[in-house]
């Protein structure tokens, strides 16, 4: 017994220590974004992006803009993006990691998880349309335990009818759930879910930017 809860314990610090790196790196990938945003400041104010020249037509510096001031803002952008899908890299492993060893656990300690969260998720039954009819598009991968998607109620293969406005009709990529999200924080987000487990559907409210979620292609298959 005693072995059991010196198990049990070392198997929660481990996931603390897990959830805490996976909050480091949301909050260092933050700010790198805040940082990227001031500097994409200065190409704006110069009316310039990424990729125009910055000499004129006979090969001198553009008079209309601070090339200096451009030049360095390029290349500093440029470096923060490469620490960032470093970030985007690591994130994924400690998630990766994390996933498997809640898997690993006994069906024991999965069941009084689950237990703890049931009382976050919504039951609304859709009534604005005949939820039937909508198919999904996209499929939750991977949940932070703690973070905004699993305080939700939402679980990894949950399907997603709708999300928004966006649905199997009009979605076109992941990277229009990606600028949804963006240009919703701190506002809530609906979406209705059709559940792994049961089949069920739900309406549930996510609320941006700290969801912590991964998600999929819905594929049928």
């Amino acid at each position: 017994m005693d072995a059991w809860k010196s198990s049990s314990t070392t198997s929660h610090s481990s996931d603390d220590c897990s959830r805490e790196k996976l909050l480091d790196l949301v909050r260092e990938k933050d700010k790198l974004d805040r940082k990227i945003q001031e500097l994409g400041k200065i190409l704006e104010v110069n009316m310039i992006g990424m990729s125009e020249p910055l000499v004129d037509d006979e090969g001198y510096p553009r008079s209309d803009i601070d090339v200096a001031a451009v030049r360095h803002a390029r290349h500093d952008i440029i470096c923060l993006q490469n620490e960032r899908s470093a970030l985007y890299e690591q994130f994924h492993q400690a998630l990766g990691e994390l996933n498997r060893r809640n898997t690993d656990r006994p069906a024991q300690s999965l069941d009084n998880g689950s237990s703890s969260n049931q009382q976050h998720e919504p039951m609304e039954v859709d009534g604005s349309c005949q939820a039937s009819e909508l198919s999904p598009f996209i499929k939750v991968q991977t949940i932070v335990p703690g973070l905004g998607a699993d305080q939700s109620g939402l679980k990894v293969g949950d399907q997603i009818l709708r999300m928004g406005s966006i649905t199997a009709s009009n979605f076109k990529s992941l990277q229009q759930i990606k600028t949804l999200l963006e240009n919703s924080a701190g506002r809530a987000v609906r979406l209705l879910v059709r559940r792994a487990n049961s089949g069920g559907e739900n309406i549930v409210n996510v609320h941006p930017p700290k969801l912590g979620i991964l998600f999929a292609l819905y594929t049928d298959k």
